[in-house]
């Protein structure tokens, strides 16, 4: 009964490797882009717009994040966020981030938020250019 058993198990298997044979072999036979014949444009724009809105989070955090009672608070709502043509999801986000930052400098008993606040702008400036105004 045992060898029973165990040749169903084995036949079972053997079959269903070769089911996916089969199904390999379509997903084989797919259509590749060469990036440097000039058709990875799609792809190309797709960074570009989402560099754009990565560099347009920045600046409007580098401008609104400001320290209260070594706090860090950001200094604009909901609504405006949006409106400046950013999702609501990365202003979610960001107070989700701010609360937990809030949390460790207490727990940590960091005392001087505001410099290193301004040690932070300096490093981004320097990667990504200066904004409008310094803090």
């Amino acid at each position: 009964m045992k060898k029973v058993v165990l040749f169903i198990i084995c036949a079972f298997t053997l079959s269903s490797c070769f089911n996916n044979r089969r199904e390999t072999k379509s997903v084989q036979q797919t259509t590749t882009i060469d990036a440097n014949d000039g058709t990875s444009t799609i792809h190309q724009l797709g960074i570009d717009s989402l560099k754009g809105d990565t560099l347009l989070l920045i600046k409007t955090i580098a401008e609104n994040l400001i320290v209260v009672d070594n706090h860090l608070k950001f200094a604009i709502t909901k609504d405006s966020f949006v409106s400046i043509g950013l999702s609501e999801h990365y202003y979610d986000r960001l107070m989700k981030d701010l609360k937990s930052a809030n949390h460790m400098i207490d727990s940590t008993g960091l005392k001087n938020m505001d410099e290193i606040l301004k040690k932070s702008y300096w490093d981004l400036y320097q990667k990504f250019g200066e904004p409008d105004r310094r803090p």
